[in-house]
């Protein structure tokens, strides 16, 4: 109903007048100097005509227009990211297959383990016990000077670093200490 009462209306309709004209001339002529500043060697001036289209009579030339290559080098990006993702997944089904089709390779301690890396039947050695002479030990240096202390009860700070956090005595191989030691440290825990 408005709109109908504004499109009779003499004073919105959309008359060609003389001052109307020569403000749109004007118009033109601004926007082609500004545009000639900008960019001398193009010829760009409003166009007017497409105007109750809603496109923007006037040109931004400041405005990036996204052309053919970059739209073209965005669908080739997006396309490599489907094919790299759809190739990884192909190499996880490909080694999960694998260790399904071949455990026995990859458990170390099978045959078919030791025939695929070539590895004979006595290749590694068996692990050497712990239990070597004590003429072989090599203790640190502040066992060094702890094992020459004469132990007794009174020597409570020497004693503390023969013990466990429990309180319970540490065994020879532990302390480094000759047997008599280790037999005068049981002596001085006890009595301490």
């Amino acid at each position: 109903h408005r709109r109908a009462e504004l499109e009779l209306d003499p004073a919105y309709q959309n008359i060609e007048t003389s001052a109307v004209t020569k403000l749109k001339q004007d118009e033109l002529e601004l926007t082609r100097r500004v545009f000639a500043r900008t960019d001398p060697e193009r010829d760009l001036t409003s166009d007017l005509s497409q105007a109750g289209h809603d496109i923007d009579p006037y040109w931004n030339p400041f405005s990036q227009v996204k052309g053919l290559k970059d739209q073209v080098t965005a669908e080739f990006d997006e396309y490599a990211r489907y094919v790299s993702v759809a190739e990884a997944k192909r190499v996880r089904i490909q080694v999960k297959k694998s260790i399904k089709r071949n455990t026995q390779v990859y458990n170390p301690y099978s045959e078919e383990f030791r025939k695929w890396h070539g590895r004979e039947k006595g290749f590694e050695q068996a692990p050497k016990p712990f239990r070597i002479p004590d003429k072989h030990w090599e203790p640190a240096p502040l066992q060094v000077r702890l094992g020459k202390e004469k132990i007794t009860w009174r020597d409570v700070d020497i004693i503390q670093h023969f013990l466990a956090d429990n309180g319970y005595i540490l065994p020879r191989r532990t302390t480094m200490l000759s047997r008599q030691k280790q037999k005068r440290l049981v002596k001085a825990v006890r009595g301490a």
